[in-house]
């Protein structure tokens, strides 16, 4: 099943119902990838450090801040858009393609 997710100043954001999906419980995650993918990857034990997937609103959205980690994979703090994700069971993470969104850098 294929959903997006929404980059936008440095922040990375989640609806609640994908959250739940393949993340429920997960506190924190590690962003990597380049410039064409992006894998958020949940950390199971919190104490192995990672980002924050902050609590948005009252329906359960996330938002976590991925300025830094956009910069390490060759992209602009500011690059923005929406883009498809899905679950890649290889890597055991979702998968962002940069490529196939209405991105602007």
């Amino acid at each position: 099943m294929s959903s997006f997710v929404r980059i936008e100043r440095g922040s990375l954001y989640l609806e609640a119902e994908l959250y739940l999906r393949y993340f429920r419980g997960i506190g924190t995650a590690v962003l990597t990838g380049d410039s064409h993918t992006l894998l958020l990857l949940p950390i199971r034990h919190t104490a192995a450090g990672g980002l924050l997937m902050k609590i948005r609103n009252a329906r359960g959205d996330r938002v976590m801040h991925v300025s830094e980690a956009l910069i390490a994979c060759g992209l602009s703090s500011n690059f923005s858009g929406l883009f498809p994700a899905c679950w890649d069971p290889s890597a055991a993470a979702l998968r962002i393609n940069l490529t196939g969104g209405n991105n602007r850098p």
